[in-house]
């Protein structure tokens, strides 16, 4: 970590690792700043203005919390109804297919 914040072993004495965690978010933070001005000027550019809204650095900005709730993901809830489905999304197989191997190897 101290690497990628150019601190090299004599500039380690005397820092915590907290202090070197504070540092190298806040170079993330610089660095996405940047990153993402550029995003939205490219963004910007290459849009049609009559159909989109103009984009801003924030929206790119992994740092910048959504404003507002309609911003933010959806939230599904995962309930009795829907755990399957879950289950066929990530794992790869059912319920019915779980009680199948349960049957056959107790």
């Amino acid at each position: 970590m101290a690497g990628s914040l150019g601190i090299g072993p004599a500039g380690l004495r005397g820092l915590t690792l907290r202090q070197l965690l504070w540092m190298a978010e806040g170079l993330g933070r610089e660095r996405w700043a940047h990153t993402s001005l550029i995003c939205a000027l490219i963004a910007n550019t290459h849009r049609d203005p009559k159909k989109q809204k103009p984009v801003k650095p924030d929206d790119f900005n992994p740092y910048v919390a959504p404003r507002n709730r309609s911003e933010r993901a959806e939230v599904i809830e995962v309930t009795p109804d829907n755990i399957g489905l879950m289950r066929a999304a990530f794992v790869g197989r059912t319920a019915q297919q779980d009680t199948l191997s349960e049957r056959t190897h107790p």
